[in-house]
């Protein structure tokens, strides 16, 4: 598979574009002006996958050569200021507000046109309008933050027939869970999504969001008796800055929220019954094996492996008797077996599996041996916390695109943006909206 990049054109060197709140567009900017050359691009590489062998293997856009508005060595601070902490600061003025949501009737852009059982799945149908999906976050607002900017600008740069979107039209957007943990920021991801999907809008875009539970948001907890939040699972580090707050009744009604929050997600959703997205895998054969109904599909063992399961990326068999909290693994065969049977029980036609859950060296995988049910794994974080074991520090912004999730499923394309490092460590540096709360 290969990526394509971009030249540079005349429009590439124009200074960043403004948005209607006054900051810079950043690579909102660079969606909005290479739209048409995104796509032709994304049409080129099709072409190249197609003749490499692989056809339906996503082409995947390196935005990073025609994007204006990154800054220059020196210039991270300016445009943090444009971009980063404006935002920021309406976060935290949201959060001072301290109008949280109370249970899924205070969440209406949640899975707004599909069917939810909170905690459990969820059945949607997306219309056919573009979805895009982001893997885990970690904790990182600034890969959310150009993610955000690139899928809007985006949809509402390219004309209806080459799947845009009308003016005022929401963007469709699918988390593959992982919010929070490892990084900084967990708080302002939190924050946003909370008031999004109360239909809060920042900045005139709105979004239309559907998110699955992943394995670190199921850990976060909070103890009555302690009066303190916890975590089940390491490296966590979200609980201590709840914990650690300067305004804890603030941060306590905050974290509790978030709790909530995660009991609405649903473990695993199925799109148009052509779609599946789990954070981790799919049961091990020995569960799915046991599968007679569907309502053994939402066991709380098939459940949990949902979250917490892995999928060997060229082996046909996982590891024997691995069934733990930890993830069980399940190669490609057994994979076919839960899909057939999944199939069979729902009446679903399943070609494609999203998820996130492992850490990829370019925040993604196309699992190559996964032939009758394509498999990626997306992440999508800039800074790589566990050190040289995870690989390499810094990450570029991914995320996926379905154009045409109804009516072709593995009409996807990938695309990334490479970041100056001292853009993403500047970004990481700065304190969260936990460690300052004030006006």
């Amino acid at each position: 598979m290969q990526t394509k990049k971009h030249t540079t054109s005349p429009a590439a060197a124009r200074p960043p574009h403004s948005r209607p709140d006054g900051r810079a567009g950043g690579a909102a900017a660079a969606a909005a002006t290479r739209a048409a050359d995104d796509d032709a691009a994304a049409a080129r590489a099709a072409d190249d996958a197609a003749a490499g062998g692989d056809a339906r293997a996503p082409a995947v856009i390196d935005l990073t050569a025609s994007t204006p508005g990154l800054p220059a060595a020196g210039g991270e601070h300016a445009w943090a200021a444009q971009n980063f902490l404006p935002l920021q600061r309406e976060l935290a003025a949201w959060l001072r507000a301290g109008d949280f949501p109370a249970g899924a009737a205070g969440l209406p852009c949640l899975f707004p046109r599909g069917g939810l059982a909170p905690g459990k799945t969820a059945a949607c149908d997306t219309g056919d309008a573009p979805l895009w999906f982001i893997g885990d976050l970690h904790g990182d607002f600034l890969a959310l933050l150009l993610a955000l900017d690139l899928a809007h600008t985006h949809d509402h740069s390219l004309p209806a027939h080459r799947g845009g979107l009308p003016a005022g039209a929401p963007t469709n957007l699918f988390f593959l869970g992982d919010f929070v943990d490892e990084g900084p920021h967990s708080a302002e991801i939190m924050a946003w999504l909370l008031a999004s999907c109360t239909g809060r809008t920042f900045g005139g875009r709105r979004f239309s969001i559907m998110a699955l539970l992943g394995n670190h948001d199921e850990g976060l907890a909070y103890d009555e008796a302690l009066r303190g939040f916890w975590a089940s699972i390491s490296p966590a580090n979200f609980f201590a800055q709840l914990n650690d707050s300067p305004r804890p009744a603030l941060a306590t009604a905050f974290g509790r929220a978030i709790c909530a929050f995660f009991r609405e997600l649903p473990r695993m959703a199925l799109l148009d019954n052509r779609i599946l997205a789990v954070h981790g895998g799919v049961p091990d054969p020995a569960l799915t094996a046991k599968i007679r109904t569907p309502a053994d599909l939402a066991s709380h063992a098939v459940l949990t492996d949902y979250i917490w399961g892995r999928l060997r990326e060229d082996l046909p068999c996982g590891i024997p008797g691995q069934r733990a909290r930890s993830g069980v693994s399940v190669g490609w065969q057994e994979f076919d077996r839960f899909i057939e049977t999944f199939a069979r029980l729902t009446g679903a036609d399943p070609r494609l599996l999203l998820r996130g859950h492992d850490h990829k060296p370019r925040n993604f995988k196309w699992f190559e041996h996964y032939q009758n049910c394509r498999v990626l794994t997306l992440n999508n974080f800039t800074v790589n916390e566990r050190g040289p074991k995870g690989g390499v520090r810094h990450r570029p912004v991914t995320l996926a695109r379905a154009a045409r999730p109804k009516t072709d499923p593995l009409d996807i394309r990938i695309f990334q943006l490479t970041l100056p490092p001292a853009l993403i460590e500047h970004c990481h540096r700065l304190p969260s909206i936990l460690e300052n709360t004030t006006p």
